[in-house]
């Protein structure tokens, strides 16, 4: 009958099976049979073997020998038995990892192609010109360290023990995603071709809370704290966060906790957990906080000795430890390959200090007759350990005129030296033959001498004093201090000529000493800080004055230099004077309106009303926002970032600044309290 037919061919097919397996495993166990041939190939010219049919050693081989991470994906999901070798395996998978496309770090960045045929890209990796035959690609990637920033993340996340230790073959299908891992539940999924419809990046950021998600299903799976919450949760290893504030949703991420082999993936503390310890002991201290958090961990992880702990805590070590080892062959990969290129290093920079050495010697000839202390500022010289700049001067008017010849020895021909050395040469006698202003004596003469009503007298006497003395608190000499000396290589960057404009010399040349040393002042960014040390004296500072005097001054600075009511590069030391005067009365406007402000009652109730801003930003802090300097009014809505977005109806287009000056409390709250709340770093102009 039917039935007795079936039985029969299930009774044959596994008869068959039971041959099968037992000649793969009499070949595996038994000696090797194949023998090489005097040309090293293995048996005769017809004969395949198959991978499965090799050794086991050497199935792990030739895992091991792939070059990434694909490769074995590819390679593993052929049979469930190659699978095998995988799913028990992950130092493999890390290893991969960590080592995939290490050449391209220290590989020549070459173009065009070699000798061999193969075309050069921009990474320096020769990349094959191979088939469409599905062979393995042994060539660097455009983003080459892509599996190795992702496998890092994962990584110092389990270091951490704020993420669940994924297994080999999860961790290798996150390093191989290309797309979102919700399939046809992602937000940008394609309905009409079926197909995800945005590609994951290959950074860390790509795999948010260990997974493979797009950033419209990571924003939907995550949760941003409140800007209340405490500033040690935010700094808790064990709180897995993105960007900072988002922390994992459990509501709307529910199908992503679960893998497709079951096993449990993602962050072990969600939103949920976190907001709900910290909307309980809100208002207590934060050693309570972190006892109840601690209570938490132990529901979470288990308690010490528990099974459940002991066996996640190896698991973890066991990961972090196959990573570690993984980076450090990596490093010691780099250091024997980089050996030689220190020798060379030391060679390049030998060769440019053969050059350099001759324009010494030229630059001293030059200098030769100027004033000694101007002479030794401009043969003030060091050797570096460096092939970029190895010869830095310290007068950045010397340094910028031999740059190129320090950067590019081969361009210090005879006429260029020259050239450059009489313009170093010009630069130091204008300064040579203005004694008078270098040694800024023209600051010690008596203002009443110079006419004017007495209070203007003591004024330009006291503004003087006070520039006098800001010159020499610096340790360095008076000259020094003009010329802008310094040994600080960083400073070339930001300072690249020496803050003297062509504004300045005129000034020097007229012999307005006064004003070329405020418009000097003013190009290096100390200007405010005179003007605000001259317009604070005789003022009694107490202890614990809630008032930012520092940065009431400088708001009033910037306001009058924004309202171009001072022009530096072309007005006198009197007009100067005039505006220290506006100075003074704004500031003592400004000054006594910012303390009864603060004695209101209502900004008293305010400031001591909970919440208070987490990580230090409270509302008693927030009062240095209504006097910081900044040049914009209140706009309309989603101008500002943070809060609401929306500019109360009320607020829109004033001048906090001017709400100050007058007066006008009431406003000046509502403007206070809308900061606060916004929690931006903008404040009341």
């Amino acid at each position: 009958d039917d039935d007795g037919d079936f039985e029969a061919l299930l009774r044959r097919h596994e008869d068959q099976g039971v041959q099968e397996r037992e000649e793969k495993r009499r070949k595996l166990e038994g000696p090797y049979p194949y023998r090489a041939n005097p040309d090293g190939t293995i048996g005769n010219g017809n004969l395949t073997v198959a991978l499965d049919q090799l050794p086991s050693p050497v199935i792990t081989l030739v895992f091991e020998y792939l070059p990434r991470c694909r490769d074995i994906l590819h390679l593993a999901c052929m049979s469930k038995y190659l699978l095998s070798y995988v799913e028990r395996r992950s130092d493999l998978v890390i290893r991969a990892a960590v080592h995939e496309n290490a050449m391209a770090k220290i590989a020549p960045k070459k173009k065009g192609r070699g000798e061999d045929g193969t075309i050069n890209n921009d990474d320096g990796q020769q990349q094959q010109q191979q088939q469409s035959s599905g062979s393995i690609g042994w060539s660097g990637t455009k983003k080459a360290d892509g599996s190795r920033k992702i496998v890092t993340q994962i990584a110092e996340d389990v270091r951490s023990r704020a993420l669940r230790v994924p297994g080999p073959l999860r961790l290798l299908r996150l390093l191989c995603a290309q797309s979102c891992e919700r399939g046809d539940g992602c937000w940008g999924y394609n309905a009409e071709r079926e197909t995800a419809g945005t590609r994951l990046g290959v950074d860390g950021a790509a795999r948010p809370f260990g997974m493979a998600l797009c950033h419209q299903c990571s924003n939907d799976a995550c949760r941003t704290v409140p800007r209340w919450w405490n500033h040690w949760g935010r700094t808790e290893e064990k709180i897995l966060k993105v960007g900072g504030t988002k922390l994992f949703h459990p509501s709307a991420a529910a199908d992503l906790t679960e893998g497709p082999d079951g096993e449990r993936i993602g962050p072990f503390l969600d939103a949920r957990q976190v907001m709900q310890l910290t909307s309980s002991y809100r208002n207590d201290g934060v050693d309570v906080q972190k006892e109840a958090f601690g209570k938490l961990c132990e529901e979470v992880y288990g308690k010490e000795g528990d099974e459940r702990y002991e066996e996640y805590e190896k698991a973890a070590s066991e990961f972090v430890q196959h990573f570690d080892g993984a980076d450090e062959s990596l490093q010691l990969f780099y250091a024997k390959q980089n050996e030689g290129k220190e020798d060379n290093r030391k060679a390049i920079i030998d060769r440019k200090m053969e050059t350099l050495v001759q324009i010494i010697p030229i630059l001293e000839e030059a200098v030769e007759d100027l004033p000694d202390n101007l002479k030794a500022l401009a043969l003030d010289y060091h050797w570096q350990d460096d092939t970029h700049l190895p010869l830095r001067f310290s007068l950045p008017l010397v340094h910028q005129k031999l740059v190129a010849f320090i950067r590019a020895p081969s361009y210090a021909t005879q006429k260029r030296v020259d050239d450059a050395v009489a313009g170093i040469r010009d630069r130091l006698n204008t300064f040579a033959s203005h004694q008078e202003f270098t040694s800024f004596s023209f600051l010690l003469a008596p203002a009443a001498e110079q006419g004017g009503s007495e209070s203007d007298c003591r004024l330009k006497n006291r503004l003087k004093q006070k520039l006098l003395n800001h010159i020499q608190q610096k340790d360095l000499t008076n000259l020094a201090t003009l010329l802008n000396k310094h040994d600080d290589p960083i400073r070339y960057y930001y300072h690249p000529e020496d803050n003297f404009t062509p504004a300045f010399y005129d000034l020097l040349s007229r012999r307005s000493y006064k004003a070329a040393l405020l418009n000097l002042l003013s190009q290096r960014h100390e200007l405010s800080i005179v003007a605000a040390t001259l317009v604070m004296d005789g003022d009694a500072l107490e202890a614990g004055d809630p008032i930012d005097h520092r940065n009431l001054t400088n708001t009033i600075y910037y306001k009058i230099k924004a309202e171009e009511q001072y022009n530096v590069a072309t007005s006198s030391f009197g007009d100067f004077v005039d505006v220290l005067k506006l100075y003074k009365t704004q500031y003592t406007k400004l000054s006594r309106a910012a303390r009864d402000y603060l004695q209101q009652p209502a900004v008293i109730e305010y400031l001591a009303g909970a919440p208070q801003w987490g990580g230090g930003f409270t509302r008693q802090r927030a009062i240095g926002q209504v006097w910081m300097p900044k040049n914009r009014v209140l706009r309309g809505r989603y101008h500002h970032w943070g809060g609401d977005g929306n500019v109360p109806e009320g607020l829109d287009g004033l001048k906090p600044y001017q709400l100050l000056l007058d007066r006008n409390f009431a406003k000046l709250l509502e403007v206070h309290k809308y900061y606060h709340r916004c929690g931006t770093a903008d404040g009341v102009h």
